[in-house]
């Protein structure tokens, strides 16, 4: 049991958790320190999974917000978490996050949510400006859906309205992916033009399209996608990959380009069958770098950490799925 929260005790009375109000009260009151984050982890897992092990409690979920809220806030405070750690930690907390992405573009940051068809965007000056609006909403962030989220208003953030656009160079991108939705485009909070189709999110760079955000693979037609600039070709990927496993030298054009479609790979794995050729094209490439997280975690990049973590997430995720 940790120190400080020796005394934490939970009553039940035929599976109901008799003394909710006093316990979240303690966990909030009660200071935590390094020591305690390895037991309210534990007792936060077991309780937020009740339902599918032992369904023991009838009534734990206002305990579980309360852990999450004081874990976060704990983290933010104590770890100097940024805005891409905190990310990571609500897609644990709140399910909802598994379908948001942060991009960056012109030294502007988006939060994108990702509803499969078709997607909402908040855009932000600083990355501090949103983790500031986490940390004084946290228990909003953790317990509402993404929805109810994305409704507020909040100072220093803009939601990207968009409207019907009538640009040529994205009329051809959508005949490009075969699609015959409509083009959409906005403005975010530093006026730059962002270019939607579906759940895609493009910008023009000195009259160059760029992808933000890439559609959903199978709404793209697979023999015109090399077309796109950035867009994912399984050939490149192919290519790129065999170039990583023979340790020969890439240009850091070539390994900007694989991690943007290994990013795509994971970020789309809950979309695709486990015998899907990309599927199986993902698990070949995360193989070794698993090894590497698991024996010897020091020699991987930060971002081989984060796709390690966000891999293995959603692959229990798709086993939840067909279990």
């Amino acid at each position: 049991m940790s120190s400080n929260f020796r005394d934490f005790k939970i009553e039940t009375k035929d599976g109901k958790i008799l003394n909710v109000s006093e316990l979240c009260n303690a966990i909030k009151s009660t200071k935590i320190e390094d020591e305690d984050v390895a037991y309210l982890e534990t007792l936060c897992n077991k309780l937020a999974y009740d339902d599918y092990r032992d369904n023991e409690y009838t009534n734990e979920y206002k305990i579980v917000d309360t852990l999450h809220e004081v874990l976060l806030r704990f983290y933010i405070d104590n770890n100097d978490f940024g805005l891409d750690e905190t990310i990571e930690v609500l897609k644990v907390y709140n399910k909802d996050f598994n379908d948001i992405h942060k991009l960056a573009y012109n030294s502007t940051y988006y939060l994108l949510f990702d509803n499969k068809d078709s997607i909402r965007v908040l855009s932000f000056k600083k990355e501090e400006d949103m983790l500031n609006i986490i940390y004084d909403n946290i228990k909003s962030f953790v317990k509402n859906n993404i929805k109810l989220i994305y409704d507020q208003t909040y100072k220093g953030i803009k939601e990207v309205e968009f409207k019907e656009s009538h640009d040529n160079t994205l009329k051809e991108l959508n005949e490009t992916f075969s699609l015959s939705d409509t083009v959409y485009e906005g403005k975010d909070i530093n006026n730059n033009t962002l270019y939607n189709i579906k759940n895609g999110l493009y910008v023009k760079d000195n009259n160059e399209l760029l992808t933000l955000y890439t559609p959903t693979l199978n709404e793209i037609n697979s023999v015109n996608t090399h077309k796109v600039k950035d867009g994912f070709d399984i050939d490149e990927f192919y290519r790129l990959t065999d170039k990583f496993k023979k340790n020969e030298y890439m240009e850091q054009e070539d390994i900007d380009k694989l991690y943007f479609e290994v990013r795509y790979l994971i970020n789309t794995m809950q979309r695709r069958k486990k015998d899907d050729e990309l599927s199986e094209a993902l698990d070949e490439y995360m193989k070794d770098i698993l090894t590497i997280y698991d024996n010897y975690p020091e020699g991987l990049s930060k971002e081989d950490k984060k796709n390690v973590i966000d891999y293995r997430k959603n692959s229990k995720n798709i086993y939840r799925k067909a279990a």
